[in-house]
């Protein structure tokens, strides 16, 4: 993980669209889920707190402490595949894959 403090302050209160795909432990694709909101707190501990809108409005989502995986997003109106939700304008996209460990 990668963990930039200039790059987590500066998208502290951004808005950004999350996208988070899931594998088995020998990775195939399982799921893939996608929600968005705003950064309310950007730590290397705690990590990336976000405070979520439209379907999950009211909750709160933590991400990992990398700020790798965030970028800009280009302007325009992005289609939530997981539940047809659209977002315009989002300041930043971030995009993560989880993969499953294996039983032992």
């Amino acid at each position: 993980m990668e963990f930039d403090e200039d790059k987590a302050q500066k998208i502290i209160g951004s808005s950004i669209l999350v996208g988070i795909t899931y594998f088995d432990s020998s990775g195939e694709f399982e799921s893939q889920t996608q929600f968005y909101g705003s950064v309310l707190s950007v730590s290397s501990e705690a990590g990336i707190l976000l405070k979520l809108a439209g379907k999950r409005s009211g909750e709160e989502y933590n991400l990992p402490p990398d700020t790798s995986c965030i970028w800009k997003a280009e302007p325009g109106v992005y289609m939530l595949k997981s539940n047809n939700e659209e977002i315009e304008d989002p300041n930043y996209l971030c995009s993560w894959e989880v993969y499953r460990k294996r039983k032992t």
